[in-house]
């Protein structure tokens, strides 16, 4: 009988390369009209980071707004964060071309990750 350990060791070592698969692994980027359907402002705030000791590194994160954009043939919205310059011109139900990764696989859930967003170029507010 196999020892159990090599089982254990196994199954994980395919679980892993399951995950990289559906969530890790270059994808393609894909690109898509939209609306903003949120704009939310985020403040700077400062994230702890711990190394295993005592000791502890200080990471500041800097102000920013979040979108929430819904995507043309999608049935989510999917979000993403901007500082507080990139996301001057952009506003609540204005339309926007986005680039975006789509991850996951069928039994997985699946996730849309918003790489980039520019003006429409019609411009109009939907």
């Amino acid at each position: 009988m196999p020892d159990p350990t090599l089982i254990v060791a196994g199954a994980l070592g395919f679980l892993s390369l399951v995950f990289w698969f559906a969530y890790v692994r270059p994808a393609p980027t894909e690109t898509a009209s939209g609306v903003i359907i949120a704009k939310t402002y985020r403040p700077a705030t400062t994230y702890m980071q711990s190394h295993g000791t005592r000791v502890s590194t200080r990471i500041p994160i800097s102000e920013a707004y979040l979108f929430a954009v819904r995507i043309d043939g999608f049935s989510e919205s999917a979000q993403l964060s901007l500082n507080t310059i990139a996301s001057a011109g952009f506003e609540v139900g204005q339309g926007v071309r986005v680039e975006f990764e789509r991850r996951g696989i069928p039994p997985l859930p699946r996730r849309v990750r918003l790489m980039d967003m520019q003006h429409d170029e019609r411009g109009a507010v939907r």
